[in-house]
């Protein structure tokens, strides 16, 4: 594995991981933004430190097990041993679940102690569960993000197949997405290569429809 493929995988599991923002990793980590894009770079010649390898991994929801096979290809990849010899053959692909056997489980952490907003959570429960969206409005900065996302986290027993999470970065310094850029990220977030993706947007709703039917996603 050369530095190119190492970068190619860190860009995947922030990929898999609903490709959050530059500064929602930052939030995350406590690495400077500048030093996360330069890390994610593909042009980038050098290896990121061991240690920002780490940070970023488990920043996009790598467990305990994944972080190491990370450090074991970091180091590999540092020593240019393409067969990742302290690990065994073990392609960069590896490092990411397979398509085929993927449940995205994308909700970020649930805030510790999370209180207040007793009447929107029972307003929130009392929402059919087939309800095909529902919408938290308010001001910027009062929270919506953290209510959905808790009460996502109750809900979870009742959505199997998975949840997705997508920062269309309506208020990031990094541009927002667009309908389709967000609809290529879902796609691909429930294992259907880019490749296959169209370009066109109402086909892209299509095999969106397509891909979640009869599935209990959240």
């Amino acid at each position: 594995m050369d530095v190119a493929d190492f970068v190619r995988g860190l860009r995947s599991i922030k990929f898999w991981a609903g490709d959050p923002s530059l500064e929602v990793l930052y939030r995350r980590t406590g690495v400077a933004t500048s030093t996360l894009s330069d890390a994610l770079n593909p042009q980038r010649r050098r290896l990121p430190s061991l240690e920002l390898v780490r940070s970023l991994v488990r920043a996009c929801g790598a467990n305990a097990v994944q972080a190491a096979q990370w450090e074991r290809a970091w180091r590999s990849a540092r020593a240019r041993d393409s067969h990742l010899a302290a690990a065994g053959p073990l392609a960069t692909s590896r490092l990411l679940p397979l398509a085929e056997d993927w449940t995205p489980r994308q909700l970020p952490p649930d805030i510790s102690g999370f209180t207040g907003r007793a009447d929107a959570l029972v307003a929130l429960s009392g929402i059919r569960r087939d309800a095909p969206a529902t919408v938290i409005t308010g001001t910027a900065g009062v929270g919506k993000t953290a209510l959905a996302v808790h009460w996502a986290h109750q809900l979870v027993g009742h959505y199997p197949d998975g949840q997705l999470y997508l920062d269309l970065r309506g208020h990031a310094t990094d541009p927002a997405l667009t309908a389709s850029e967000a609809l290529s990220v879902l796609l691909q977030s429930l294992g259907v290569p880019g490749e296959r993706i169209p370009l066109d947007l109402n086909l892209q709703m299509g095999l969106y429809r397509s891909v979640l039917a009869n599935r209990r996603v959240l």
